[in-house]
């Protein structure tokens, strides 16, 4: 399907007399488009030729609904509209001095039939994700509220280098396109291209493209020697094991990359990803699943996350010693904590539960919970001041528990129940702390 526009023959032609990598990605987009516009099997992907430097592409995500829809006023030949997600895709090439493309990705509200015409639309003013493509080594990206169908063709101070993250923002059509031309011009990209359903770290386009082979883009990334093994094996999880590499003894880093691991999910920063693979290294090794040996995984979680930069990890050891070098470090720092508890106004500060439940708001409860259940709570100040969390203590059925509530999905959660050195409480009392928090969600 495609709308009424000019023959995009004469854009190829043109583009085809430039030598530019801009220009041949502008014709690459208007191929596959054009290709995909025209299948019958794509539907919901509408392409128009505005003029020879300028096409759009609306892409409707529900077209099921659409296309019943776009049948009905066909029948009574009429016009409409109907509310769906949807996105536009504008792509202009700007002939300067240097030429390049701008792509504009606008998201509408809804989108309008008129005469067996299809075309999107949106509000005034919304939010536009937009990339500027010199060459293969000149991407850049920003995201910025835009009027509707708006061209710049001067860079702004908001235009970014584009890396790896900022790729995975836009649709999944286009970043495919991209990628496969991109992996046409250096086979590194064919790594990429099976990760278009997780988010990636944000590493520098610029970096992807001047490397041969993944060993080779780590190296550069992390300023360390890699063994040739890491070529055949995911991108996710050998750049958490790089990540990882300086919290861990110097003569246990072999050990990072030799992991059987198979799938890593992707952190905000590199120090929560290190964390997170260090866990799954030693669990691996220990063969600790979720919900064995009393919580185990939670308290190895804990000694990372306060290990990390203070001390060395060490991979080797025995679930008791781990235990043991977790209350070691809990001992040790907590007392150190003074960071002031505000607890911010939000729907998780509005439970309400019974007189016995005691809500810690003060830095000296926290730490005074943490010495009596020997936990590390006393590390939740910053998240309590953030909205995350609150942290209840209880005295129930002969046990003192510490309680950690969050909020989402509009209910209280229980997210920790457990009483001295991270054990499991009894089920009379998980059922009591329960019923509590589900009387607090009526």
């Amino acid at each position: 399907m495609s709308f009424f526009g000019i023959d995009g023959m004469k854009c190829k032609n043109k583009c085809t007399m430039l030598n530019n990598e801009a220009a041949a990605l502008y014709k690459y987009l208007l191929i596959n488009f054009s290709r995909l516009s025209r299948d019958k099997q794509s539907c919901g992907l509408f392409l128009k030729v505005i003029d020879v430097e300028e096409f759009k592409v609306l892409v409707v995500n529900d077209f099921k609904a659409v296309s019943t829809f776009l049948k009905t006023i066909k029948t009574i030949n009429k016009s409409g509209t109907i509310d769906n997600p949807n996105f536009c895709i504008y792509v202009k090439i700007f002939l300067q001095d240097e030429t390049y493309i701008i792509i504009n990705v606008i998201e509408n509200s809804h989108i309008k039939f008129s005469d067996g015409q299809v075309y999107g639309t949106c509000v005034y003013q919304y939010k536009c994700k937009s990339l500027m493509f010199f060459s293969t080594k000149k991407i850049y990206f920003k995201s910025k509220y835009s009027k509707y169908g708006e061209f710049t063709s001067s860079r702004e101070n908001r235009w970014i280098p584009a890396n790896l993250k900022t790729l995975w923002y836009l649709p999944d059509v286009l970043k495919n396109f991209i990628m496969t031309y991109l992996a046409q011009k250096n086979q590194i990209w064919k790594d990429f291209l099976p990760y278009t359903l997780h988010l990636p770290p944000p590493v520098s386009i610029e970096l992807i493209n001047d490397s041969y082979t993944l060993k080779d883009l780590l190296e550069k990334k992390f300023k360390i020697y890699l063994p040739r093994s890491v070529n055949k094996k995911p991108f996710a999880v050998m750049y958490a094991a790089c990540c990882s590499v300086k919290y861990v003894e110097e003569n246990q880093k072999g050990l990072l990359f030799s992991s059987e691991i198979t799938t890593m999910k992707m952190s905000r920063t590199q120090k929560e990803m290190a964390a997170d693979y260090i866990s799954n290294v030693i669990c691996k090794r220990l063969s600790v699943s979720g919900d064995t040996d009393d919580n185990f995984k939670s308290v190895l979680c804990d000694y990372i996350d306060m290990a990390m930069g203070r001390e060395k990890i060490n991979l080797l050891l025995g679930k008791k010693t781990y235990r043991k070098k977790h209350d070691e470090l809990v001992v040790k720092y907590r007392l150190k904590s003074k960071v002031k508890i505000v607890i911010p106004n939000t729907p998780l500060s509005m439970i309400k539960l019974s007189k016995d439940f005691i809500r810690i708001t003060t830095n000296k409860q926290l730490v005074e919970e943490s010495v009596k259940n020997n936990n590390c709570v006393w590390k939740y100040a910053e998240k309590i001041n953030k909205g995350k969390y609150l942290i209840y203590s209880l005295d129930y059925n002969g046990e003192h528990c510490t309680i950690e509530i969050a909020y989402y999905r509009k209910k209280y959660h229980i997210l920790q129940l457990s009483k001295r050195f991270n054990e499991k409480v009894l089920d009379k009392t998980r059922e009591y702390v329960q019923n509590a928090i589900d009387l607090a969600n009526l």
